[in-house]
């Protein structure tokens, strides 16, 4: 196997510095979206909590304060992360975390391309193909899907080695990758990794079973003679070496070797691994705003949500969830189809930025079409050699079963993005086309698409949402089919695929003609597209550019690739080169846009709203309403280059949520991936009685909000609070805020964060967790019979009869006088530690506006008498209450939530038993090294010649020895056998499972010279062994008789499953080996009966396993030959001349996928 030549490699280094330069030369930090808005200052946070020696499971800066450990996008149990706690620069910290992904997702897809017999420059162009691809690259901007697509090749990998070789080891590996993904901060990643897994089992058990079929026709009807007819005459089937009931083996290691119990296995494993994510998920889940719904969203939540749906008020049916109908945007359901793909946009796959690019400028004029969503990826372009061979190499039914899989997940994938663009839609489309009235139509519009029939039938995939993340997985699909599709081109390509070729180069030729003549009228055609609210009106001139500059792209690649194709050479390193340092200019051209940057500086300066509202002197941070969802109406009208940073400069000045996380502020509307129900619908709540999107004051004065930021057309009442301005900073000078755009009010009379209520109004705990008995539970508590409460005097405690006497409340009498005498007030305040100093005449409720949550503990403690743990009470419904005697107390408010505690101490022992598994592993395969190197020193007897093909793997990825013989009278039983006792040049010594001897055991102890090497090899592996060989038998490529014997790795726990079928007989031995043939279609090679004197007489009395592969393409030549049989040809092996031999031997080259073949060598 040749190498592209070293300016390949210096091309994809180039590739990665120019896509990625302005991070690592130019101090920059990635700036749009969720990058620099959410996760730098966030995970700046975490690691500063960290290195404070406090791990930051709560995060009281957000709402009325969050469980920060239990979102996962904290990533806080992910080890990465913890290098934010290192005493280095944060930008530089950022950086690594970031390109550190960017490199594991390089370097783990090549790796997983050559592990599936993939060349070099197949791997390389894969593994460009999906880091540098749209889909992919752009999640440098929401850094934990970034994190899952890097792991996402390692899972694959697993899965294959889980299925395939049916073994434990690999379904705890996968099960470590899923928890990886999920500890990163992203569980669907690793939700989307078991359901690929779950397609493959589906595959290879339809090719096992359509395999099976086949054998059991040639062994029962064709096979007259030889190996066949022997079985024949016994009545042995064919078994499966995956999955049948091995009759030597025992029940346990066939029930943990059937590939649902492995899938199960895995699951489990990732499951105890991320527990410590996983269980305070759930829990937070439970609480959370993505479980109010108004009806069953999937068949699981029929029995505990339909009679809810039932009662509902209006025209509500309690199948409106499950149809799609009438659904609340605001609620989770709402939002679930959110960043759908639209089918229109599958063009960008063909013609890199053709809808127009998104930023800095507008000019994405596909914003006109009607049912154009948000969007998750700006560009789709994966390169258009990556994709044309991705194409080629598809196999939907004919093919080796990883292809075929490969193939079904990208389609599916694909499909399932579209989300929203279901049959409901294209139903509604066609009416509305027809002048009809598309709301009458019983369904919504994502119904009858994949996405939606996911959302339905996959248990607990409603709480999941965006369809567009199935695309990651599309690329990597996509990326290892362009491995196979390479290795099956550059060998030769097809006239077909050349046609195609060209084709396309010819309608992108045609499409740049359409786009020059667009340009003059760009003005008239554009005008209908409407200006963004971020980046402004379209630039028509630029969107015209866009479109002619895809067009030209795409067909000056697809002519030089033609170009390409059409020179003689086949794998040389010149055309390899050539097509990976194409692949490299197109996708850097295509898709460098896509990570912007700005100066890590502007995260540095200080802003002027955290130098206001940090000026007091209380101990318990400020708090901060910030409306939700506006941006500058001026933005509307003008354009800029510079309009991210100047976005950045507008979140950071009006105190967007995750930049206050700096400054120390808190923000009392947070919409992130989830917040507490009740307090959703608490904010609910107040803006319907502020008739908009704004609160009253008062209102937000009870949430005990200090200061507002609004936009210019909002307002607050001025009893309450009072207007203030603000001002947007740089180092370079003064930037004011848009004119009229932002305003800051102060409240006049806030109310305190911990303050004492003499009198306490009890109400039952609610029964059910549907939002609209919250929201009447939240107007009787804050406006009983449309009055406002007040909160300063009265507190209402939502508890039972058991829980107000464990807390020793009794219902007091308003007193003035007490509330005045009493004093409450903040000393120490942490993220998750609150110490209040009370001191009152009388008992008394102290109440911390807080949020109420599951897990936080209270000590009361008494001069003298120490600290005892007391209830915390939910008080005015949202808050958190304690209950206090007369005297002063030192109230200590912990948050030690047990979920974590108990989750995380799993966790530890699983990752320690993993840890140790491997370090067992590793010590294992380099005394095993140690021993072969040993063995060979001091091993006398000739072996075969070792003629490795440089840089040749097999198909396990490892490197293939091409072992040669020539033939001579002096190659004989000595050299065979002594390769065969050779532990790990060839094979794999495996235990065994029930009685019988070995197939090595005989030919070892045939002849007394091997004895001692023999138990030498006893001696190192302390178990018995197993040798799996495999005759392969005589080569006659239309020519000399050829002799030759294949030695086969094994799997860990049986024949692996790449050789479908194999046939087992006691009495099956070497004299009795049948004729094999491939047809005529694979290349016209036969192979006969070979006569094999050596193993004859060496292997007399044993038996004999031999294995073979029957594929799809080979059923139309079964039964017109006996004994027709496909060899094993997706197996890493060897062919080994023998005397008499005409020519020097074979060896192995591949052929795409899984497929190996026999050609003549060297």
């Amino acid at each position: 196997m040749r190498y592209p030549r070293p300016i390949a490699w210096l091309a994809v280094a180039g590739l990665f510095v120019w896509v990625f330069g302005a991070a690592l030369f130019a101090d920059g930090i990635w700036v749009f979206r969720d990058a620099g808005h959410y996760y730098y200052p966030l995970y700046q946070f975490t690691g500063q909590q960290l290195a404070a020696g406090s791990p930051a499971l709560w995060n009281p800066y957000e709402n009325l304060g969050m469980p920060l450990a239990a979102n996962p996008t904290s990533a806080l149990f992910y080890p990465p992360t913890w290098i934010f706690a290192l005493p280095v620069d944060p930008a530089w910290a950022y950086r690594l975390y970031v390109l550190g992904h960017v490199a594991l997702a390089l370097g783990a897809t090549y790796g997983l391309a050559r592990r599936w017999n993939a060349s070099p420059g197949a791997s390389t162009a894969a593994a460009v193909s999906y880091v540098f691809c749209g889909n992919v690259l752009y999640q440098v901007c929401n850094v934990v899907f970034l994190v899952g697509a890097a792991w996402m090749p390692l899972a694959l990998l697993a899965a294959d080695r889980m299925l395939c070789g049916r073994s434990l080891r690999a379904a705890a590996g996968f099960g470590a990758v899923m928890a990886a993904m999920t500890l990163g901060g992203d569980p669907q990643a690793g939700y989307h990794a078991g359901l690929l897994a779950a397609l493959y089992a589906i595959v290879l058990w339809r090719k096992d079973r359509s395999e099976g079929e086949a054998s059991e026709h040639v062994a029962g009807g064709t096979a007259t003679d030889g190996a066949a007819g022997k079985l024949r005459s016994s009545g042995s089937p064919l078994r499966d070496p995956c999955g049948a009931r091995d009759p030597h083996a025992c029940g346990a290691c066939y029930l943990l070797g059937a590939r649902p119990v492995l899938l199960v296995v895995a699951a489990a494993v990732a499951f105890w691994l991320a527990a410590v994510q996983v269980l305070p998920s759930m829990q937070f889940t439970r609480f959370s705003s993505r479980e109010i719904n108004d009806g069953p969203r999937s068949i699981y939540e029929l029995l505990s949500t339909r009679q809810v749906a039932d009662q509902l008020p209006g025209p509500r049916h309690w199948s409106d969830g499950l149809l799609h109908r009438r659904v609340d945007r605001a609620m989770h359901q709402g939002h679930v189809y959110h960043f759908s793909v639209g089918p229109w946009r599958l063009a960008e796959y063909l013609w890199p930025n053709v809808m127009g690019r998104q930023f800095p400028t507008h000019r994405r004029w596909a914003d006109a079409i009607p049912s154009e969503g948000r969007l998750w990826v700006p560009s789709l372009y994966m390169g258009i050699v990556p994709l044309l061979l991705a194409l080629a190499a598809m196999r939907f039914r004919r093919g080796d079963a990883r292809t075929v899989w490969l193939s079904w997940s990208a389609v599916l994938c694909v499909v399932g993005s579209l989300g929203w663009f279901g049959i409901g839609w294209i139903l509604r489309e066609i009416i509305a086309a027809g002048g009809g009235d598309y709301n009458s139509l019983p369904i919504g519009s994502p119904v009858g698409g994949l996405y939606w029939l996911m959302v339905v039938l996959l248990p607990g995939y409603v709480s999941f949402r965006y369809p567009a993340k199935l695309l990651t997985l599309a690329a990597i699909a996509l990326s290892m089919l362009t491995a196979v599709g390479w290795d099956r081109v550059f060998e030769g390509a097809s006239q077909r695929f050349r046609r195609n070729v060209a084709t396309l180069g010819w309608v992108s030729v045609v499409g740049t003609t359409a786009a020059a003549g667009l340009w003059w009228f760009a003005p008239a055609v554009f005008r209908h597209v409407a200006p963004n609210i971020m980046f402004g009106p379209l630039d028509c001139y630029g969107a015209a550019a866009d479109i002619f500059f895809a067009f030209t792209q795409t067909a000056v690649v697809t002519f030089l690739f033609y170009a390409f194709l059409s020179r003689a050479g086949g794998r040389s390193r010149s055309r390899q080169t050539a097509g990976l340092v194409l692949i490299v200019v197109d996708l850097g051209i295509a898709n460098a846009w896509l990570v912007p940057t700005a100066d890590a500086k502007l995260w540095r300066q200080p802003t002027q709203l955290a130098d206001i509202v940090s000026s007091g002197d209380s101990a318990a941070p400020p708090r901060v309403y910030r409306q939700a969802g506006w941006l500058p109406e001026q933005w509307k009208e003008t354009t800029s280059s510079d309009r991210l940073e100047q976005v950045l400069l507008w979140d950071r000045a009006t105190g967007s949520p995750k930049h206050n996380l700096p400054s120390r502020f808190g923000v009392a509307e947070v919409y992130g991936t989830m917040m507490p129900s009740d307090y959703q619908v608490f904010l609910w709540y107040i803006k319907y009685r502020g008739g908009g999107m704004t609160p009253q004051g008062a209102d937000l004065a009870a949430a005990g909000v200090d200061y507002a930021v609004l936009s210019a057309a909002d307002s607050l009442d001025t009893d309450a609070f009072e207007k203030m301005v603000l001002r947007a900073r740089q180092e370079r000078g003064e930037l004011d805020l848009p004119l009229g755009s932002a305003s800051l009010w102060k409240t006049s009379d806030p109310l305190p964060r911990a303050w004492f209520v003499p009198e306490v109004a009890v109400l039952p705990p609610l029964e059910t967790d549907d939002w609209r008995t919250a929201w009447k539970r939240t107007t009787e508590v804050f406006h009983p019979d449309g009055v406002p409460r007040d909160l300063r005097h009265v507190a209402v405690v939502e508890a039972s009869a058991e829980e107000l006497a464990t807390a020793g409340v009794n219902r007091a009498t308003a007193n003035d006088s007490f509330a005045a005498n009493a004093t409450c007030r903040i000393v120490v305040y942490e993220p998750a530690r609150v110490e209040v100093q009370v001191e009152t005449p009388r008992p008394g409720l102290v109440v911390l506006a807080e949020q109420f949550y599951p897990g936080w503990q209270v000590e009361v403690e008494r001069a003298g008498l120490g600290g005892r743990p007391a209830p915390i009470l939910r008080t005015n419904r949202v808050m958190r209450g304690v209950w206090v005697g007369e005297g002063e107390h030192r109230l200590v408010f912990r948050y030690r939530p047990e979920s974590v505690l108990y989750a995380g101490l799993l966790s530890a022992i699983g990752w320690l038993i993993v840890a140790m598994l491997g370090i067992m592993v590793v010590h294992r395969a380099c005394s095993a090294q140690i021993a072969r190197k040993s063995m060979v020193r001091n091993d006398k007897t000739p072996h075969f010649a070792d003629d490795r093909v440089d840089g040749e793997p097999d198909s396990l990825g490892r490197g293939t020895r091409g072992t040669h013989c020539p033939g001579g009278p002096n190659q004989g039983t000595d050299r065979l056998l002594g390769f065969l006792v050779h532990p790990g040049r060839r094979m794999e010594f495996l235990p065994r499972c029930g009685g019988g001897r070995s197939l090595l055991s005989g030919l070892l102890e045939a002849d007394p010279r091997f004895r001692g090497l023999y138990a030498q090899q006893v001696a190192l592996r302390r178990r018995a062994v197993e040798a799996r060989v495999r005759f392969v038998g005589t080569v006659r490529p239309r020519g000399p008789v050829q002799s030759g014997l294949c030695l086969c790795r094994g799997a860990a726990k049986g024949i692996r499953p790449d050789a479908a079928r194999y046939l087992r007989s006691p009495a099956v031995h070497a004299d009795r080996l049948g004729q094999v043939h491939r047809p005529a279609a694979s290349g016209g090679r036969h192979l006969g009966r070979g006569r094999l004197e050596q193993v004859r007489r060496a292997a007399a009395g044993c038996p004999l396993r031999r294995a073979v592969r029957l594929q799809e393409r080979d059923r139309p030549h079964l039964g017109h030959r006996r004994g027709e049989l496909s060899p094993v040809d997706r197996l890493g092996f060897a062919i080994r001349s023998l005397p008499g031999d005409r020519r020097p031997g074979l060896r192995r080259q591949p052929v795409g996928g899984h497929g190996d073949d026999l050609r003549p060598g060297p």
